[in-house]
């Protein structure tokens, strides 16, 4: 590229092409591919090779305090034109230490119940009111059928059994008993 750049090979597409976007820059006797400049005083954006690529990211990485891609990115930005987003992204995907400090991924997601149909899953809760007692009941029984969502409330006056029984009776009297009845164990 640097050659094609001095003109020293025959002069084709590829060569005018080059030479509207690259410039050669000499610094210190050695010749550096940079972005073409309109201005001759402008800072020097260079064009990196694929072997200093990573130790240019890696030092742009560090710099910024392992910071996230954007961060990386754009602290490259200003000095060098030919990285992207995505070399980026790949290097820190493999950056040991952003690994470690990174979020643990979540368990597996719960999966919903799916009931067949009305009746086939019920659930009971109790709410404790003990707080703010209506009279003599200080409980209320939350029955709730899963295909229809559709709620029974009781009050209760204690969190008894046979109390429960009674009211579930109730309402399976109402709707009928469900094949699988859920409660949290209160």
């Amino acid at each position: 590229m640097i050659s094609t750049l001095a003109g020293q090979q025959t002069k084709d597409r590829g060569y005018y092409y080059l030479r509207s976007r690259f410039e050669l820059l000499d610094i210190a006797g050695s010749q550096r591919i940079v972005k073409k400049r309109h201005d001759a005083t402008a800072h020097p954006t260079y064009l990196i090779t694929k072997e200093d690529l990573f130790q240019r990211i890696l030092e742009a990485h560090v710099s910024t305090g392992h910071g996230g891609v954007e961060k990386t990115r754009l602290g490259l930005h200003d000095k060098y034109c030919n990285i992207t987003e995505r070399m980026v992204a790949i290097f820190l995907a493999n950056c040991e230490s952003c690994q470690k400090k990174s979020k643990p991924n979540k368990g597996l997601v719960v999966k919903p119940l799916c009931s067949s149909g009305l009746g086939s899953r019920g659930q009971v809760d109790l709410i404790i009111m003990e707080s703010q007692p209506d009279r003599d009941y200080v409980n209320i029984m939350n029955y709730q059928d899963h295909f229809t969502k559709f709620n029974f409330l009781r009050p209760l006056k204690s969190r008894t059994a046979a109390e429960v029984a009674y009211n579930l009776i109730d309402i399976f009297t109402l709707i009928g008993a469900p094949c699988i009845l859920q409660s949290d164990n209160s």
